[in-house]
């Protein structure tokens, strides 16, 4: 298992010459990725200007975001990163990955794919996993259900799989999970739904991500901390867009807000949102909230220009940060568009932190360039749990590494391991949790607006407490 990437990068920086290496192959369709050599040059690009929005506190609470103790300002000695192990590796640890690479959530898969790439980068270079070189195998879902059951098919049919990544968006998930439980293997998902890390259904998965129940609360107390106190909802229409609409409006009061308007859900692929938004102007909606992914944030935050409806905030969970916002959303809009997030995906005052300048590192030496840093901080931390759990085990075999995820949470040494998106803790993983239950949300909570990023983070400071 690999350290703590602070303690084994220390002393990377934007400004570092990184001699790199990994082509990437994040095409839609069949690929697979694996590491060479390039010499690259990481810069920092410019930060994002502050704009009103929820209160914040002034330091960050974990190790994803930015401390001014942490950033660094001048050119360090650079650290080497080749994806090369110093002795020949003995066979390939072959990880499967679904993914939805084209079609309107494309942006999201690739942005996974891209951090399982830079992790696996570190990994070989480390050694790989149980000796043998790490290789991700991809199948595009394209975001559709039908298409993604028969890439899993695909995937499976060779027998030579040692690991799943069964997409990222939950009903795609759900469709493909049980083909994985039938054939034993270790499952890591980023998908943010209930369900899908149950293990009582799928035995042999983990859930990557935030239950949706701990996002609505973050997404929430930030909605609650820019003063407002009537929120409208929308969502996607499907089973998720509800599940949270219904979650939403059942946590509001906690928070002090008061639901106006009905919830409006959405036509992912629909071009043009403002009869919606003024259903929601009309009731007196000051900050619209909801759970979106990939093109409807730009489509929706357009209407909110369209409208000249300037008041408004859009306050979204976690999920935006994984979407290249700052491409999707018009320029006019970005003081209006807010999300909460861990701090992996944003970055304060003084820049990214270490750990985040590490992972950068590490994905320009895959050939790759950051777009959301969030999403690919999943798709790193999903490799880390893989790695940690058969290497915990000791062996090759998928139960045995299963085990050994569901003692991640009792583990201290867990929590010394590169997590980026569950920096400082891990997921904590349980015999009784294959999801993120055990995680202190609470510290994790930051509030990223649309601003210039840098290397796929976006503004933002941590939420206060107070």
């Amino acid at each position: 298992m690999r350290l703590r990437r602070t303690h084994q990068l220390a002393g990377l920086a934007l400004t570092a010459v990184v001699l790199a290496g990994c082509s990437s192959g994040s095409e839609a369709g069949t690929s697979s990725s694996s590491a060479a050599a390039t010499p690259t040059t990481a810069s920092a690009a410019s930060s994002g200007g502050a704009t009103s929005g929820p209160t914040s506190s002034s330091e960050a609470t974990s190790t994803g975001g930015a401390t001014s103790s942490e950033a660094t300002s001048s050119a360090t000695t650079p650290a080497e990163i080749t994806c090369e192990p110093a002795s020949p590796l003995d066979g390939e640890f072959v990880i499967g990955a679904v993914l939805p690479l084209s079609g309107p959530l494309g942006a999201v898969g690739s942005n996974i794919l891209l951090g399982m790439q830079a992790e696996a980068c570190l990994l070989n270079q480390d050694g790989g996993i149980l000796g043998q070189k790490v290789v991700i195998e991809t199948r595009d879902s394209a975001g559709d259900g039908q298409q993604a059951v028969t890439a899993m098919r695909d995937l499976l049919a060779g027998g030579t799989v040692d690991a799943v990544i069964p997409d990222t968006i939950g009903p795609i998930t759900a469709a493909v999970l049980p083909q994985v439980t039938e054939a034993g293997l270790l499952g890591a998902t980023a998908a943010g739904s209930s369900g899908v890390g149950d293990k009582a259904d799928f035995p042999t998965n983990f859930q990557f991500a935030l239950l949706p129940a701990q996002q609505t609360k973050m997404m929430l107390a930030a909605a609650a901390g820019t003063g407002a106190t009537k929120i409208g909802i929308v969502g996607l229409d499907d089973d998720t867009g509800r599940g949270y609409a219904d979650l939403i409006q059942s946590s509001a009061a906690e928070f002090g807000l008061e639901v106006a308007g009905e919830p409006q859900f959405l036509d992912g692929a629909a071009t043009d949102y403002t009869a919606q938004l003024q259903v929601l102007r009309d009731a007196g909606v000051e900050v619209i909230v909801g759970n979106l992914f990939g093109a409807p944030i730009g489509v929706l935050s357009q209407g909110l220009v369209d409208l000249g409806w300037s008041d408004a905030k859009i306050m979204g969970t976690p999920g935006f940060g994984s979407s290249p916002v700052d491409q999707l959303v018009p320029k006019e809009a970005w003081g209006q568009v807010f999300w909460a997030s861990p701090p992996a995906g944003c970055f304060g005052p003084e820049g990214l932190s270490s750990t985040q300048q590490a992972f950068v590192a590490a994905v320009k030496a895959t050939g790759g360039e950051l777009k959301a840093m969030l999403g690919s901080a999943v798709g790193s931390d999903m490799l880390t749990g893989i790695d940690y759990a058969f290497e915990k085990a000791g062996s090759m075999d998928s139960a045995a590494a299963i085990t050994a995820m569901e003692g991640m949470n009792d583990d201290p040494a867990a929590t010394d391991l590169p997590w980026l998106f569950f920096g400082g803790q891990g997921p904590k993983f349980s015999g009784e949790f294959h999801t993120t239950e055990n995680v202190d949300t609470a510290a994790l909570t930051w509030v990223c607006h649309v601003g210039d990023p840098q290397s796929g983070a976006f503004p933002g400071e941590p939420l206060s407490t107070s």
